[in-house]
Formats: structure tokens, C-alpha cells, sequence
């Protein structure tokens, strides 16, 4: 007797496509935005949650959302000295809707979850740096 031959499998290639070079879009100017979608304008937002002494917000458990009130005097003071201009959102929804002009290189100061201090410290800081609140 003859032993019967083991069958073998004789595998299929698999056909593996080959990637192409895909070109990196180049990002549009605002000039061009502006012709797609409307007016565009850089206009960065800075959030606040809470201002005020740091040592107390931490006992309060707070510390993770609170700026110590003279280092947002400082924040601001650096935004003035670089020419940065605090406009509010009506003036961006202004812009946007109407062109109404804004100042050169605005920036938009907001606060979160309006805790009573910072209206008290906003008047303060903005006053004595000449900030537009």
C-alpha cells in the first residue's frame, strides 16, 4: 500500500495597493476666507473662570480655576504693552454682521461661571491700564 500524499495549499497573493502622495492643502489666506465665507478677523479669546487671591481660592477648593488678581493685572498689562486692543463680543458680532471696523489686533477678554469678583477686578485693572471693558 502507497501512503496517500499529504494535500499542500499553495497561498494566494494578496494585492497590496500602493499608497499614492497625497499634496498638503495649503491654508487659505484671510483675504481668500474672506471671499468664501464672509468676513474673517484674528481675534483671540482669553477665558477667565475666577479672579482673585490665590490663597483663598485654594482653601475654597477653587484653585485650579482661579488667576491671583495681580497676575491678571500682569496679563493685561502684557496684552497692552504688545498694542492688543480688548473688544467685547457685541463689537466681534458688530464686525461680523456689519464691518464695522475693529482696532488693530483685538482680543476678546471673557469670564466663565460669573463669579461676583470680577466685575469689581475687570473695572480695576481694565481703569488703571486704560483697557476697554
Amino acid at each position: 500500500m502507497h501512503p496517500t500524499p499529504t494535500p499542500t495549499i499553495t497561498p494566494t497573493p494578496t494585492i497590496t495597493p500602493t499608497p499614492s502622495v497625497t499634496p498638503t492643502p495649503k491654508p487659505l489666506s484671510f483675504a481668500e476666507l474672506n471671499q468664501l465665507y464672509g468676513p474673517c478677523v484674528y481675534a483671540p479669546a482669553l477665558m477667565y473662570h475666577h479672579v482673585g487671591p490665590i490663597t483663598e481660592a485654594r482653601k475654597a477648593g477653587y484653585g485650579g480655576l482661579t488667576v491671583d488678581a495681580e497676575e491678571f493685572r500682569k496679563q493685561m498689562q502684557y496684552l497692552k504693552d504688545r498694542g492688543y486692543n480688548t473688544v467685547g463680543a457685541g463689537d466681534l458680532v458688530a464686525y461680523l454682521e456689519s464691518g464695522t471696523p475693529l482696532p488693530a489686533k483685538p482680543v476678546i477678554i471673557t469670564f466663565d461661571d460669573g463669579y461676583a469678583d470680577f466685575a469689581d477686578m475687570l473695572s480695576q485693572s481694565c481703569a488703571s491700564l486704560d483697557l476697554n471693558q
